[in-house]
């Protein structure tokens, strides 16, 4: 029985045995095969590895993340509010951030440009601001809180110096 490929050893059926030329074909196409198997576990013939060569990696972003929440701000009816939400840039991480403000329910007299909310509130209301940051790859984060405008006729509580506890 003969086979068209040339690494297989071909056995007569007759001696039993395989000649010397037949083993040496044989392990001829071991070795081969092991080469092969070998070089293919390691990338391929093709490559080389050069430990003098710089490794070239992609440069890490910083992430965009939340770091010091703004707390509730108080106002008051009439007077003006000037308020940076960015808190000088650390309200949150990051680089290259551009802002955004919305204000919910209303704006009640106030707006905001690049993270600072300025305006005068027109009625007594609780407003809630929410800063949306945005970095250069698309990526936001927000932080809301509340804008508390009270009435301008409030009177100051006038407190004992000795509690009554």
């Amino acid at each position: 029985m003969q086979h068209a490929t040339k690494h297989h050893a071909h056995f007569t059926p007759t001696s039993g045995k395989p000649s010397l030329r037949q083993l040496t074909r044989t392990c001829g196409a071991i070795v081969a095969i092991l080469s092969v198997l070998t070089l293919s576990a390691c990338g391929g013939a093709d490559t080389v590895d050069d430990a003098g060569a710089p490794t070239i990696s992609a440069p890490t972003a910083v992430p965009l993340s939340l770091r010091a929440a703004n707390s509730t701000q108080g106002t008051t009816v009439g007077v003006t509010l000037n308020y940076d939400a960015t808190q000088g840039g650390t309200t949150f991480s990051g680089t290259g951030l551009s802002y955004g403000v919305a204000f919910t329910p209303s704006a009640n007299g106030l707006s905001a440009v690049n993270g600072r909310i300025v305006g005068t509130p027109l009625a007594a209301a609780i407003t809630t601001a929410t800063i949306v940051a945005t970095n250069a790859a698309g990526h936001s984060v927000t932080n809301a809180f509340s804008i508390v405008a009270f009435a301008a006729d409030l009177n100051v509580l006038t407190l004992p110096a000795v509690s009554f506890a």
